[in-house]
């Protein structure tokens, strides 16, 4: 079986030259209107690649994690971590049962080393454990601290017109327009 080559050039309409492509990704773009055949094995690009946009797009999307997604993961570690243990103390008793059973020179050595193993693999998954749980609660700091802005907006805004010496309809209409805004400020909270 051949393998396949990116024998496709990519340009775009200033005459960069950009990496190859495969076939198939090349018709893939030009079906998607993204790019066009100029000649058999070359496509012209609609617009070129923008570097900066996907670096962004990769780092917003490290924001895009909910507090139920991590507080989700946090349970399948703690699963793990309870399930490994007894997994691992298993194994090693088994291990040292063999040692044993059939009295292998060194045994103490291949112990110390069985047991590294498994002192690291519940290291790395007790670290992950509380890299989410720090996550966590740094989500939950940050929905603290929009909740916190929003009634001190509130409540100084109430404050001033309370202590004015405006009209009652006047009062009506400032308050009215202050929780407009403060419902506002609320949707996009949430919605950041």
């Amino acid at each position: 079986m051949t393998p396949i080559e990116k024998n496709i050039i990519v340009v775009d309409e200033q005459g960069n030259e950009y990496e190859a492509t495969y076939p198939k990704r090349a018709k893939g773009l030009v079906k998607n209107g993204r790019a066009r055949f100029v000649d058999e094995n070359k496509i012209c690009l609609a617009c070129p690649p923008d570097k900066i946009l996907e670096e962004e797009k990769v780092s917003n999307n490290t924001n895009e994690l909910t507090a139920k997604e991590i507080f989700t993961q946090i349970t399948i570690l703690q699963k793990q971590l309870t399930e490994n243990s007894q997994t691992s103390l298993h194994r090693l008793g088994d291990a040292l049962s063999t040692f044993e059973s059939e009295n292998v020179e060194d045994s103490g050595e291949q112990i110390s080393e069985i047991c590294n193993v498994f002192y690291t693999r519940e290291l790395t998954l007790l670290k992950m454990l509380e890299m989410y749980e720090k996550m966590y609660n740094d989500i939950q700091n940050e929905e603290t601290k929009k909740v916190n802005l929003v009634k001190s907006a509130f409540d100084n805004n109430m404050a001033m017109i309370k202590e004015s010496n405006m009209e009652t309809q006047d009062k009506v209409a400032a308050l009215s327009y202050v929780t407009d805004k403060i419902a506002e400020l609320v949707e996009k909270a949430i919605t950041k």
